[in-house]
């Protein structure tokens, strides 16, 4: 038996009771509970690529929705900084 390829489900967004809009700043502050794993040395460089590749998309999702609406992007620009010094100094010190 195989997948039913049809699309059964119809996904809406943006509901009231969603908890984005109860906590607006939740992607934020899901990239700084990740950004307290950018220098374990723990974790293997495939999970490390995974953490930076989504720090990277959040942020940019967060910069540009801090410039569609005016005001400032620096702290998302900031940890952007930040994520990119993360990965030159695992893939620079580890030569």
């Amino acid at each position: 038996m195989g997948l039913d390829p049809r699309k059964l489900v119809i996904k809406y967004g943006g509901h009231k009771d969603q908890l984005s809009r109860a906590f607006p700043k939740m992607d934020w502050f899901r990239v700084q509970a990740m950004a307290r794993h950018l220098f374990d040395t723990t974790l293997s460089d495939d999970d490390f690529t995974a953490l930076t590749e989504q720090m990277r998309f959040k942020l940019n999702i967060l910069i540009q929705g801090a410039e569609k609406r005016g005001v400032s992007a620096q702290a998302y620009k900031k940890m952007e900084r930040r994520v990119s010094d993360a990965i030159n100094k695992r893939f620079t010190d580890g030569l």
